[in-house]
């Protein structure tokens, strides 16, 4: 049989055997790559090729995954991967210099069932769905160096889903570019933050900025957070563990940045410790099950309108720079709002609770740094006193100085300085009219409350001008009592009310009186005067009662003077005599 060894090109027979054996091998190698596992076979050097299963170091198109195994890893130099998943007691050191970028992965860009320290840089971008970082109940993550989420590419949902124990001791952890469904951080164990967690700094967040879903948050006395670029709520509480705050809290400083509610607490607590600091310029939401707690400086810096309808304690200082109260609270120490004022000082400047614990600087400025006096405060009468102040709107300083805790505070508080004339007459209350029985004489003991004057620029003087005091014996018939408030610059008002004493006895039957035929000389004193004596008795009568004029005690010069005595029936029918008292003396000895 003829066989035929003819090539028509040399080495094509070669070259067809080769290609498909080399891409196999390719694509074989670029499986392997594409998901290293972790073995530490060598040591813990992540950078070492014999420490992974595809004996290569994982390649940024690749994902890795790290068991726990004797050798645990430690990046000190630079590596980047789609995806890293830490399986259940695998640990992960990130060292001071190192860096890990997590880009592209399809589901959650790091995965965390393990344990991570991070001393350098992790930056996480670009995941296709879920969350950014997600530690996993078990898992723990401690952030010592930077730790970058959405800095230059998207996340559709979380930045940071926590159901471990998270961290931040002494790093960075920046938030952008997060998806609209929950918040860039959201919280459902334990959260501690030590250091600098900035949400939104750069690129908007399109859901909540934190969210506490579960567990407890507790921002310390170093740490910093600061919300901004976030379409929803900045802090939305919904845990039942609470959320305390012993550092600082900026939310919706970028003024329009917060599209919903600053703070959004609902069957959640919120509590700022005596040195915590929370500084909004949006507003506060707070259901009927909320509590929140200010014991350190709350700073609510808008104009928009608040709800609450939880329990809202402020057990420190409370800032309304715009003057737009959260309302229903129970203020037990100090509220600093604006205050305007036509008088040469400004009244009631601090609203004071019953239980202050804070000393307020006796000088305040026009300026932050407390250098350029404005004026002075004095907290026992709760007044500041203008010097050089110009008229119009005014942002004043002060210092605030906490008597227990070493916090000393600055705040501002926004003064309308008026003419400084006061033009404002105080206003007076009486009490109601008062009707009262006779008993059973011609008359009734009336006791009845002082009338109350306040005044927009002093404490009113309040006289009785004419009619009688409380306690005083009324006759029968209406008397009108009229009183005076007088404030500092003279300015009066009156007000008055009727107090009329009606019979009793019952009797229709037409009264009768016959005055006594005699009455006892009396005798001036060296004064020239003496006083009545009570004649009633000394007459004969039928009806209810007897009324004397003038009344017993008034007091008369030598003379003769004229004493009317009326009989009165409940009809209001009545009849009078008269008769004269004589009066003798010689009025300090005839001069």
């Amino acid at each position: 049989m003829k066989k035929d060894f003819s090539i028509a090109h040399p080495g094509a027979g070669i070259a067809l055997q080769k290609a498909p054996l080399f891409t196999l091998l390719f694509l074989f190698a670029m499986q392997v790559l594409s998901a290293q596992t972790w073995t530490g076979a060598v040591n813990t050097d992540w950078n070492t090729p014999g420490n992974w299963s595809g004996g290569a170091v994982p390649l940024a198109t690749g994902s890795v995954t790290i068991p726990d195994v004797a050798n645990d890893p430690v990046l000190s130099g630079a590596a980047a991967t789609k995806k890293v998943t830490m399986q259940v007691g695998s640990s992960l050191i990130v060292a001071a210099g190192g860096s890990l970028a997590i880009s592209g992965a399809a589901g959650r860009g790091f995965d965390i069932f393990g344990t991570v320290e991070n001393n350098g840089t992790i930056s996480i971008n670009d995941n296709s769905q879920f969350y950014g970082l997600d530690l996993r109940g078990g898992g723990s993550f401690t952030n010592k160096g930077t730790l970058q989420i959405g800095n230059t590419g998207n996340i559709p949902s979380s930045g940071i889903h926590n159901e471990g124990t998270f961290v931040n001791e002494s790093g960075t952890i920046t938030i952008d570019r997060t998806g609209n469904l929950t918040g860039a951080l959201i919280n459902y164990a334990s959260f501690t933050n030590k250091a600098s967690i900035t949400i939104g700094g750069i690129a908007q967040i399109l859901g909540y900025g934190l969210w506490s879903e579960e567990g407890l948050f507790v921002n310390e006395g170093g740490g910093n957070i600061t919300i901004d670029r976030v379409a929803r709520s900045g802090l939305l509480l919904q845990n039942p563990q609470g959320f305390t705050n012993k550092g600082s809290i900026s939310i919706g400083a970028i003024l329009g940045s917060i599209g919903e509610n600053g703070i959004r607490c609902v069957g959640s607590s919120l509590r700022n410790d005596p040195c915590g600091k929370i500084s909004l310029f949006d507003n506060v939401i707070s259901s009927s099950t909320a509590v929140i707690t200010n014991a350190g400086l709350f700073t609510i810096n808008t104009a928009a309108a608040h709800t609450n309808n939880g329990a809202f304690t402020n057990n420190g200082i409370l800032e309304y720079p715009q003057g737009s109260p959260v309302p229903n609270v129970t203020n037990n120490d100090l509220i600093v709002a604006p205050i305007t004022s036509n008088c040469p000082f400004f009244p009631n400047a601090l609203q004071k609770g019953g239980a202050l614990s804070f000393t307020v600087g006796s000088t305040w400025y026009q300026d932050q740094a407390l250098s350029i006096p404005a004026g002075t405060y004095n907290q026992a009468s709760n007044t500041f006193t203008p010097t050089n102040l110009p008229l119009g709107v005014s942002t004043l300083y002060c210092s605030i100085a906490d008597d227990v805790h070493p916090c000393p505070r600055t705040v501002s508080i926004k003064v309308t300085q008026g003419t400084g004339t006061d033009v404002t007459p105080p206003n007076i209350t009486c009490p109601a009219n008062i009707s009262i029985d006779n008993n059973p004489v011609c008359s009734a003991v009336v006791n009845y409350a002082t009338p109350t004057a306040t005044d927009n620029c002093s404490v009113p003087s309040v006289v009785l001008q004419s009619g009688l005091p409380s306690g005083a014996v009324y006759p029968v018939g209406t008397t009108t009592n009229v009183w005076k408030a007088t404030d500092a610059v003279n300015l009066t008002s009156t007000c008055s009310f009727e107090v009329t004493v009606t019979l009793s006895n019952n009797n229709n039957t037409p009264p009768a009186i016959t005055c006594p035929t005699s009455a006892p000389v009396l005798t001036a004193d060296d004064n020239c005067q003496a006083l009545l004596g009570d004649y009633a008795g000394l007459a004969n009568f039928s009806g209810s009662c007897v009324q004397q004029i003038p009344a017993p005690g008034t007091a008369v010069n030598p003379g003769t003077v004229a004493v009317h005595l009326t009989a009165y029936n409940d009809a209001g029918q009545e009849a009078d005599c008269v008769f004269n008292v004589s009066i003798t003396g010689s009025c300090g000895g005839g001069n």
